[in-house]
């Protein structure tokens, strides 16, 4: 796993930890990768939160 997934990992589990639903787990996640990939577009933000978030719960 590489350090952006990493970090967009922990971002993920910490929001879920703190109760946060799916999507608010999503819209953290969005968040932390626009700090890592500023020039990528709102859509591909949302596909790589979900690709992470996927690979988390598939991973439990």
């Amino acid at each position: 796993m590489d350090k952006q997934t990493a970090t967009i990992l922990e971002a993920l589990e910490q929001a879920a930890i703190s109760g946060l639903c799916r999507d608010g787990q999503l819209e953290i996640g969005m968040q932390v990768a626009r700090t890592l990939y500023p020039e990528m577009s709102e859509a591909e933000l949302l596909a790589i939160a979900e690709a992470v978030y996927k690979r988390s719960v598939s991973a439990e």
